[in-house]
């Protein structure tokens, strides 16, 4: 996809219906047809312009589309919401009102010749030839659902639109010295040395006494409450669970196997020579004096055609763009030399000089794989029929407890669990992708009032059921004390382990060396390769990175160790200024900076224009439109 999005960035097809969504929340490039008409008020405006209902659903609903294109999978208004595509969407289309007001006001136009002339010389929408393909453009059109008319419209708008964007830009150019400063930080290189400091031992730590442990308490009560737990019930339809409850007859295989068998062929493969003449009669005669026993490369040669431009390679029938020439190469047997094909561009000789065949795999190879496409087909239908039977049975009056039994369904009774999910012992009880919202739904919950269904991020559902809570209370002293102790211990055991390490910062601060600190503590010292900001050499936390590069050499500092409860103590060994920038790497840097000052630009100038125009939204009918109720936005 990206790299047909870099091949048609001239294409206002893709600007209009790919980049819009998915590049800039803010984007300019709006569908100005589409933002015509209407039938309900207006959700939001800008200036003088409104966006309607329609206006935004249809908007809407075409990025919802394109995302269910790629990813196979439909989202839901509420899993959309959670993306904030909606916010995308209105943000680009209140972001095109604006520049389009913005252009009237000062007076940009443009002619119905001027855009044609833009379409006729779009390499988007030219043949082979370079010539303008009026079928293509109409089968792009037809394929995201546009006419001719509004194509012409939003080409307008985008045009103009572009006048001012573009212009407003083109002098956006980073400076040297940003491009220099830039180089600097991110490849000057530090080299450090370190010793990690272990806690002390547990008979170097005082045992806290009962009055400490009283103090403590006295302090922290809060800290020692006893957690608010609940008991419910879980019922889960998941993709997981309903997927190896689907039947799949062999009969359904074998129809989806001959309906995507091509999708489990290999195709033939050839390795190919040709020889390319400016005539038909120059390959003729070639094609002679290769009957009459010459080589087929001293015949390319003669014709001044290298080995390196005779040899095209392995390829597929499919991979050969003339399809004339195509043929006749799958049609030669192995060292076979053809007789002159007139191709589109040119008259050229084949020789074939080794043939690899094609092979389908056999049904019972792809048999698991085809069971599984079709689960993944039958699925997202399987699971809503569940879903609607669970909701049906629901509104008759039944408890999730007789629905699950009726309908072969696990029902889960959590005995137990805190708002982290986990139970009186501390164990984690519900895990998984949508355990945090399942543990949520369960503290909002009430005892006997029913909870509403939470969608799953696979597709499924969850119902809970509140049967009873105990609320968190007060322990007393006795009940915490052994927590207290083993708090107090670790507490002391930190601090002094933080002043022993930086005892050692500042002995080396005032003027030890770093080598007669490690000897006297008893400690190895490793030294770091060189290092960049960002980057994570063995034993030095990232904290102890960020800190070398804002002190000198010799410089020294601490910081709690990433991988053991110790603390690194480390000084800087050395400092190497970034090298001077290569022309290649400058041009990149300009080329990341120029695109970061570009956006960053584009921003100020939508937010400052939506700013003085003045925008307005409409919540409640943008909730509405998308089917959400006000907790689920």
């Amino acid at each position: 996809m990206m790299e047909a999005i870099r091949k048609g960035a001239s294409s206002w097809i893709v600007k209009i219906v790919v980049l819009v969504p998915l590049i800039l929340a803010f984007a300019i490039w709006g569908i100005e047809d589409m933002l015509r008409g209407g039938t309900y008020g207006a959700i939001a405006t800008v200036g003088e312009r409104e966006i309607n209902a329609d206006q935004f659903r249809e908007n809407y609903n075409d990025q919802i589309n394109q995302l269910a294109r790629r990813t196979g999978r439909r989202l839901t208004p509420q899993q959309a919401a959670r993306l904030r595509i909606p916010d995308q969407v209105l943000s680009s289309m209140l972001g095109s009102l604006a520049v389009e007001q913005h252009a009237e006001s000062l007076n940009l136009s443009l002619s119905d010749d001027a855009v044609l002339r833009e379409i006729v010389t779009d390499p988007a929408y030219q043949d082979s030839n370079g010539n303008f393909d009026r079928d293509q453009l109409r089968g792009l059109l037809a394929q995201v659902g546009m006419s001719e008319a509004a194509f012409l419209s939003a080409r307008r708008q985008s045009e103009l639109r572009d006048q001012i964007t573009d212009s407003m830009l083109a002098g956006v150019r980073p400076s040297q010295t940003l491009v220099d400063l830039t180089n600097a930080f991110r490849n000057e290189t530090r080299t450090a040395k370190f010793i990690t400091v272990p806690p002390p031992k547990d008979d170097a730590i005082a045992k806290p006494n009962d009055k400490d442990m009283k103090e403590y308490f006295e302090k922290r009560k809060a800290s020692f409450k006893t957690p608010e737990l609940r008991k419910a019930t879980v019922l889960e339809i998941t993709a997981e669970s309903v997927g190896k409850t689907l039947k799949v007859s062999d009969e359904d295989l074998k129809k989806q196997y001959e309906a995507s068998k091509q999708s489990y062929v290999t195709p033939e493969r050839r390795t190919i020579e040709q020889i390319v003449f400016e005539s038909e009669d120059a390959a003729k005669k070639a094609k002679s004096e290769i009957d009459g026993g010459k080589d087929f490369m001293e015949v390319a040669k003669a014709n001044g055609v290298s080995e390196a431009d005779v040899k095209i390679g392995e390829r597929a029938k499919s991979d050969l763009i003339d399809n004339k020439i195509a043929d006749a190469a799958f049609s030669l047997k192995k060292d076979e030399v053809s007789a002159p094909v007139q191709g589109s561009f040119s008259t050229v000789l084949l020789r074939v000089t080794d043939i690899k065949e094609g092979e389908t795999q056999p049904f019972d190879k792809v048999k698991d794989q085809l069971r599984e496409t079709i689960v993944a087909q039958r699925l997202p239908e399987e699971i809503q029929s569940i879903h609607d039977e669970v909701d049906n049975r629901k509104l008759a009056g039944k408890s999730t407890d007789e629905i699950a039994k009726e309908l072969g369904l696990e029902l889960k009774t959590i005995e137990a669990v805190d708002r982290r999910g986990r139970d009186a012992e501390g164990k984690d009880i519900l895990v998984g992708a949508d355990a945090s919202r399942a543990v949520a739904q369960i503290f909002e919950g009430l005892v006997g009032v029913e909870s509403a269904v939470i969608e799953r991020s696979d597709g499924g559902y969850t119902w809970v059921d509140v049967l009873d809570i105990t609320p968190s209370r007060d322990q007393t002293f006795d009940e915490v004390k052994a927590d207290i102790a083993t708090a107090l211990i670790e507490q002391r055991r930190a601090d002094a382990l933080r002043k022993t390490a930086q005892g050692y910062v500042d002995r080396i601060k005032k003027g030890e060396t770093f080598e007669a600190v490690a000897k006297d503590a008893g400690l190895e010292i490793t030294t770091t390769p060189a290092f960049k900001r960002g980057d994570s050499p063995q034993g030095m936390p990232a904290a102890a990175v960020a800190q070398a590069f804002t002190l000198p050499v010799g410089g020294a500092s601490a910081a709690a160790a990433e991988r053991d409860p110790g603390r690194v103590v480390f000084s800087v060994a050395d400092i190497v200024p970034a090298p001077k920038l290569a022309d290649e790497a400058r041009t990149q840097i300009q080329s990341e900076l120029q695109g970061q000052q570009r956006t960053d630009m584009l921003s100020q100038y939508l937010a400052s224009l939506q700013s003085e125009l003045g925008v307005s939204i409409d919540q409640t009918q943008l909730v509405r439109v998308l089917g959400l109720d006000q907790t689920a936005q």
